[in-house]
């Protein structure tokens, strides 16, 4: 799955509720991401690994990031 600037709102809740559901077929198992366009707003806990291939200079902007895939009772 991909998300970047270009998604829409409603693209980007089906691709997150799809990422999320592992047990379903065709489930995709690898995100791509755009820092900005997917920092905030969106969990996915589904993820066991992240991988930044761009950096904020900003820390709160990547630990954000990293929360999004390991949330603290999920």
């Amino acid at each position: 799955m991909r998300i970047d600037g270009t998604t829409s709102a409603k693209k980007r809740t089906d691709l997150v509720q799809a990422f999320q559901d592992t047990r379903a077929p065709g489930s995709p198992r690898v995100a791509l991401l755009s820092i900005n366009a997917a920092g905030v707003g969106i969990t996915l806990t589904a993820a066991h690994h992240v991988i930044f291939a761009e950096l904020s200079w900003t820390p709160g902007v990547l630990e954000q990031c990293v929360d999004r895939v390991h949330r603290l009772g999920q």
